[in-house]
């Protein structure tokens, strides 16, 4: 799961160079701030509340995409893809051409692919790839593993079915698969 989580390195590293606050001081740092740097600091409860903090002070829909861009991550870390890809996906309708986009699609793109839907991944892939000219690495390497995925999904493997043969008209025979029980269904 962490390779497809490589274009978020670059958001996560200039994060981890911002030093921490003393324990119980009150920060002026900006709630988006706070929140890049809990996640490289392998915090995403707190981060996503700092998220949180930054959607409801946002100034703008760019600065509000940005927020929910963060909490989105903060989600993934978590692992509640659903709600990620969500809450991404309504970043991407706030500011579509904004231009932390990319980003934002590569963390829905994320989200889809660790929740079991890698056409949806792919396409969010692409937008991203194509809104940044294709120029990132990481992306591509993401739009390969939904491709990858997507493919062994369509691959079936004859030693998975039983096959009937089935009359459909005069001289016409069709082989037609039928699913093998998987073991726990089989009775004794």
């Amino acid at each position: 799961m962490t390779r497809p989580l490589a274009a978020l390195a670059l958001l996560l590293a200039l994060a981890a160079c911002a030093p921490p606050s003393p324990p119980g001081a009150a920060s002026a740092e900006p709630p988006e701030d706070i929140g890049l740097r809990l996640l490289a600091q392998d915090q995403p409860e707190m981060a996503l509340r700092a998220f949180n903090r930054a959607i409801a002070a946002a100034d703008g829909p760019a600065a509000r995409a940005e927020a929910m861009t963060g909490a989105g991550v903060a989600m993934i870390r978590l692992g509640r893809m659903t709600e990620a890809a969500r809450t991404l996906e309504a970043a991407v309708a706030l500011a579509p051409d904004a231009p932390g986009a990319p980003v934002t699609l590569n963390a829905l793109g994320v989200a889809s692919y660790a929740a079991g839907r890698p056409e949806e991944a792919l396409a969010a892939f692409r937008r991203a790839e194509a809104l940044i000219g294709g120029e990132d690495p990481a992306i591509h390497a993401n739009i390969a593993l939904a491709e990858a995925a997507i493919r062994e999904a369509a691959d079936v493997e004859l030693d998975e079915f039983d096959y009937d043969v089935i009359q459909y008209g005069h001289g016409v025979w069709r082989l037609a698969p039928r699913r093998a029980a998987a073991p726990e269904d089989r009775r004794p």
